[in-house]
């Protein structure tokens, strides 16, 4: 593991230590690194031979995010909630929190999706399997959840994807819950279920995104 941690530290340090330093007023000074210098040059060339797709469609980009959710869709969201929990995704901070359970004049209580009493629909992001997802006692305690009545003979691989499905009309679809940690069969040995990880860090959260209204066709 030490090994792995230095050849980590070793790629992550020649593309991103400092090559040099350019002055800047006042004292202070500016680190350039090898990979800035190849980004620069490569957005350049690209955008040069996109004939500047960024700019000529960036009226089609407000378009799309200001476009508003689809009623002919499951669960659909409008287009500027599908950027900010895309951004969030991506950037490692969001994904699926809960739901509020209770309301006050400025302060609001959130079930986490860990919660005992939380059961939504779900679903395997890379076959498309529908499931539940639901919490449990025993895995609460330690920040997991399950996702049971799995399609017959679905197949589970550790860090697959879990999205909601938007069943049941509490989530809308699409947004990310966990990923399988492993798979396990209940105690009478007859039913299988996925232990689920949630991408949230749910212990150390300091902001979330409120979703307060969406559309779920049944």
């Amino acid at each position: 593991m030490e090994l792995i941690i230095q050849i980590i530290s070793a790629v992550y340090n020649f593309l991103w230590g400092d090559l040099f330093t350019i002055p800047l007023p006042g004292g202070n000074s500016m680190g350039v690194s090898l990979l800035v210098l190849l980004l620069i040059p490569t957005g350049i060339y690209f955008t040069i031979r996109t004939r500047a797709m960024p700019l000529r469609l960036f009226p089609e980009m407000l378009r799309v995010t200001v476009e508003k959710r689809s009623h002919s869709h499951l669960g659909s969201i409008s287009g500027v909630q599908a950027l900010v929990v895309s951004t969030a995704t991506r950037v490692g901070m969001g994904n699926l929190v809960g739901v509020v359970a209770e309301v006050g004049e400025n302060w609001a209580t959130v079930r986490t999706l860990v919660d005992s009493d939380t059961e939504m629909g779900g679903q395997l992001a890379r076959t498309g399997g529908a499931a539940i997802l639901e919490g449990d006692f025993a895995l609460m305690g330690e920040g997991r959840l399950k996702l049971t009545y799995l399609p017959e003979n679905s197949e589970l691989i550790a860090g697959d994807l879990v999205t909601t499905s938007g069943r049941g009309g509490v989530y809308p679809a699409g947004l990310v819950a966990g990923h399988v940690e492993e798979g396990r069969t209940d105690a009478s040995g007859m039913t299988r279920y996925a232990v689920i990880a949630p991408e949230t860090d749910l212990d150390g959260l300091q902001q979330v995104f409120v979703i307060t209204d969406f559309t779920v066709n049944e």
